[in-house]
């Protein structure tokens, strides 16, 4: 669907906002689309930094390659949304709708995404450094070799997500749901993953040195030549897990106590 000459006007005035002066007739206006429709619009590459888009419904819409930096995006409606490439640096994301959202190589460092829900989105070689995923929930999503490199994800919803080579150094991840997710020579070197649940979780040629895994349900999860040098291991780790000569435990490994594993 093409721009309304209305909708082009106000863009075009936001535009003049952010790169005109601050005072005067040319000095535009800071665009505020909240709780609007706009639907399967075409707003590609439009730029839309610090824009007001609380509570909008954009289902559809192709935003690929905007600039939504600092944009206000609480509780918007955006399922199966085009945000390929789109940059969204700071942007507040709490508790939006992204089921299906396209956002492969978007930039989304620093965002605000708690309890927004990004289930079957594709999320591949985004970038999630430093971004709050608090409750979000990424059902069946794909995140194959994005970087969420010291996100604050705990309480997160990973069940069934593809997460093949990505990157989660120092990642929080306590008590989050990763049942089932394939996380395949992914990078957790560092990452806290105490209370989390990776029961049927796929970690083969995972990277997984000097992670937390205390009170980690390892129940039938795959470590085959997982790297578990210097993690700290729950006491039964051993029972839940079925250690190959592959998984790379080494005396680096740790149980709760913090002593080396001598059994």
């Amino acid at each position: 669907m093409t721009i309304s000459t209305i909708l082009r006007q106000r863009l075009t005035d936001h535009v003049a906002w952010l790169d005109g002066p601050l005072e005067g007739p040319d000095s535009g206006q800071q665009i505020d689309l909240s709780e609007e429709q706009h639907g399967w619009v075409d707003l590609r590459k439009v730029d839309l930094k610090l824009a007001y888009l609380r509570k909008v419904m954009l289902k559809g819409a192709n935003l690929a390659g905007a600039n939504l930096e600092k944009a206000d995006l609480r509780s918007a409606h955006l399922p199966a949304i085009n945000l390929r490439e789109a940059d969204l640096t700071e942007a507040m994301l709490r508790d939006a709708l992204l089921e299906r959202a396209e956002l492969e190589d978007a930039n989304l460092y620093a965002a605000d995404l708690s309890s927004a829900f990004l289930g079957h989105a594709n999320l591949k070689k985004a970038d999630l450094r430093q971004t709050n995923l608090r409750r979000a929930g990424f059902v069946e999503a794909c995140l194959d070799g994005a970087d969420l490199s010291r996100a604050e994800a705990c309480d997160v919803s990973l069940r069934h997500a593809s997460l093949i080579e990505a990157v989660m150094r120092q990642t929080s991840l306590r008590d989050a749901d990763l049942r089932y997710a394939n996380l395949s020579c992914a990078n957790l070197c560092g990452a806290d993953l105490m209370g989390a649940n990776l029961m049927g979780a796929n970690l083969e040629g995972a990277n997984l040195r000097g992670a937390d895994l205390r009170n980690t349900d390892l129940r039938d999860t795959n470590l085959t030549r997982a790297d578990l040098t210097g993690a700290v291991l729950s006491p039964l780790f051993q029972e839940q897990t079925c250690i190959t000569h592959s998984t790379q435990v080494e005396w680096g490994a740790y149980l709760r106590t913090g002593q080396p594993n001598e059994d």
